[in-house]
């Protein structure tokens, strides 16, 4: 039994050091093609690493979180719908400026001005410039519903406007993620 049990765990070795040899070989004709590529695997199933797949993931967890906290909002719990709400604003906040910006800066910014046509560019300069658009206009939008920092004039008027405004277009940055993610890793 033990020697069936190493000599199967021989074999699970090689192959290990197969598939490891072969995306070895995969990744360098890719690079050699001048094309980027992440030889680590995620647990989507897709050429995304653990932490653009996590990444992803928090994301799709925050979009849904943010539509309970409209339907909080809907139930006049307003307390609670603004705790929910903004607690999932700053932890987009801490996501963009840790995970999404270091990428985007590495990875896109510096070949943008002469790759712009190419989607893998593209869609993640639009992705990044609404993803922007969205966290400024939430933070806005906790400033002037959580505090009184900004003055009575630059506090609009039409909250469930404003508020429905922003849903749209984090939901619209979160799809465009999706793509974005697609692109880069599945497509």
């Amino acid at each position: 039994m033990v020697r069936g049990a190493h000599k199967d765990f021989g074999q699970l070795n090689n192959r290990r050091k197969n598939v490891q040899a072969l995306w070895v070989r995969v990744a360098t004709s890719l690079l050699s093609a001048g094309e980027e590529v992440c030889v680590v695997e995620g647990f989507l199933g897709t050429h995304g690493g653990y932490g653009s797949d996590l990444n992803l993931t928090i994301q799709i967890a925050m979009g849904v979180a943010l539509i309970f906290g409209a339907y909080l909002a809907r139930a006049e719990r307003f307390v609670t719908h603004g705790i929910c709400q903004t607690a999932v604003l700053l932890l987009n906040l801490g996501v963009i400026c840790f995970v999404m910006w270091p990428s985007f800066h590495s990875r896109v910014l510096p070949r943008l001005p002469t790759r712009f046509g190419n989607r893998f560019y593209a869609v993640a300069t639009i992705h990044g410039v609404f993803g922007v658009l969205a966290e400024i206009l939430g933070l806005y939008i906790v400033l002037v519903a959580g505090t009184k920092i900004l003055p009575e004039t630059w506090r609009f008027k039409r909250w469930k406007l404003w508020m429905r405004i922003e849903l749209a277009l984090w939901w619209i940055v979160l799809l465009m993620g999706v793509v974005t993610y697609w692109v880069w890793y599945g497509g």
